[in-house]
């Protein structure tokens, strides 16, 4: 499984913020091996395009799973520190002409678009279990500790993630 950091936004922290990041989005890949056989079947048997019937496989296997339990683990283990994640948003990114990474998500040689399954989350909404805010900045190379977590748990050929940092706010646009 490949993870690739393609958003790393750098900047200023807002007024007071501690972290660098707003959000973080994990945008998740086709999965790989018996898993994709088994999705892109269904696809094909029902008519469907792949993009819905794994959009619909992710969406079932978060509410199966605890997603939110998950990235809690995985930020924890991730930062060495029981922490609460508070809150994830499921998404997703359109491509509407082929790309040979999306290659997967095309059953029939007319399939054009791809909508492929993202997850955000939050960390300056991350607290620690006892409650207290973290104290810690949330980075990068912990991102990429949750990707590989994830893309393993659900077996998927790759992960890509998107940073985006607070933006820049003068004391003047504050008031």
């Amino acid at each position: 499984m490949a993870i690739h950091a393609i958003s790393e936004s750098i900047g200023l922290k807002a007024n007071g913020s501690l972290q660098t990041y707003q959000d973080l989005t994990f945008l998740l890949g086709p999965p790989s091996g018996a898993r994709y056989e088994a999705l892109s079947t269904i696809a094909r048997r029902s008519g469907a395009r792949f993009s819905e019937i794994y959009r619909l496989f992710i969406e079932h296997a978060f509410d199966a799973l605890e997603m939110q339990s998950m990235f809690d683990r995985a930020f924890s283990s991730a930062l060495v520190v029981e922490l609460k994640t508070n809150a994830y948003f499921l998404t997703e990114q359109c491509w509407l002409n082929r790309r040979e990474k999306l290659e997967k998500f095309y059953l029939s040689k007319h399939d054009e678009r791809a909508e492929i399954p993202a997850i955000m989350v939050f960390p300056p909404k991350f607290i620690l279990v006892s409650g207290h805010p973290i104290t810690r900045d949330i980075e990068m190379h912990h991102a990429c500790f949750v990707s590989a977590y994830i893309g393993q748990s659900f077996e998927l050929d790759w992960i890509e993630i998107n940073a985006m940092a607070p933006e820049k706010r003068t004391l003047l646009e504050a008031f």
